[in-house]
């Protein structure tokens, strides 16, 4: 018969066994939650960063969509600038110019939002320009852009727009046009496209025989002391197409042509309208050979 020490340590042994058998227990139901929330963790970690991926790469694409849109646009606006361009140039110079714009070269820069503003910025100044131009005619050759007599040289200029001395009151008065010097009978042409408007061909006290052309889109020119007019009222001329000859009728000191240019109803100086055949050192030269001479031929 067990005494009652051996019932005592049997007793002591079965509580600490339940109590091992508790803490493993315990032990292994904790690696087991430590390795569930592991898991859980890991795969919301992974699929976290696996959507910020996605989002990182769905926004490249978008930029990179943006991006190619906004250099179709670029192109198409430099298309757009190139050819207007071309067309003013033509329109101007009467040949196209040498084309510097390439597609490559624009796909090169890295800056696209720069040149977009750029290329609106030009694009803006052209519409300015075009509409500018609207009233000028259906073409260049519409503006009274050349000189007025065949074989021009310097030594020809006489007294420019502006108060000149009048030779024959010798008094300050307003001189409307610019006088070229000339031989008589020197060809006289039309500066532009237009239709004539009015011939003179009396010798009137003022201008003699003179001749007005309009040209259709505010301005019109006048050939005053003519001697012999080709045209008559009504008539169609081209630019280059000889009109009437140099004379010294009317109030005229010497033979000369006194031209004048008119833009909607205000004269014009004459000279700044000769860029059509004068280089800038030949223009330098005759705008203050016109200016200097204070007396007109009529």
């Amino acid at each position: 018969m067990k005494s009652i020490r051996d019932l005592l340590k049997l007793n002591n042994w079965s509580t600490q066994k339940k109590r091992m058998f508790a803490l493993i227990s315990s032990f292994i139901a904790s690696l087991l939650l430590s390795l569930l929330y592991y898991s859980i963790l890991s795969g919301v970690l992974y699929f976290g960063k696996d959507a910020q991926l996605k989002k990182e790469n769905h926004a490249m694409a978008l930029y990179v969509t943006e991006a190619q849109q906004r250099l179709d646009i670029l192109e198409g606006a430099t298309n757009s600038l190139a050819h207007r361009d071309r067309m003013i140039y033509k329109s101007i110079f009467g040949t196209y110019p040498i084309d510097n714009i390439t597609s490559s070269n624009l796909k090169s820069s890295e800056n696209l939002d720069a040149i977009i503003a750029n290329a609106d910025q030009v694009r803006s100044y052209l519409d300015s320009i075009a509409s500018s131009l609207d009233y000028l005619g259906t073409s260049s050759y519409n503006i009274p852009s050349k000189i007025p007599v065949m074989n021009f040289s310097l030594t020809q200029v006489g007294a420019s727009q502006g108060r000149k001395m009048n030779p024959f009151y010798k008094s300050i008065a307003a001189h409307n046009g610019l006088d070229i010097i000339a031989l008589t009978n020197t060809s006289v042409i039309a500066t532009g496209e237009g239709v004539v408007e009015s011939v003179v061909e009396k010798e009137v006290r003022s201008g003699g025989k003179s001749l007005t052309i309009n040209h259709l889109n505010g301005y019109k020119t006048r050939f005053a002391n003519l001697n012999k007019i080709y045209v008559r009222k009504g008539e169609k001329v081209n630019v280059g197409q000889v009109i009437a000859t140099v004379g010294s009728t009317g109030m005229s000191l010497a033979p000369h042509l006194h031209y004048e240019v008119i833009f909607n109803g205000r004269y014009m100086d004459p000279v700044n309208y000769f860029f059509a055949d004068l280089n800038p050192d030949e223009y330098n030269s005759l705008v203050i050979l016109s200016e200097n001479l204070g007396q007109s031929l009529d």
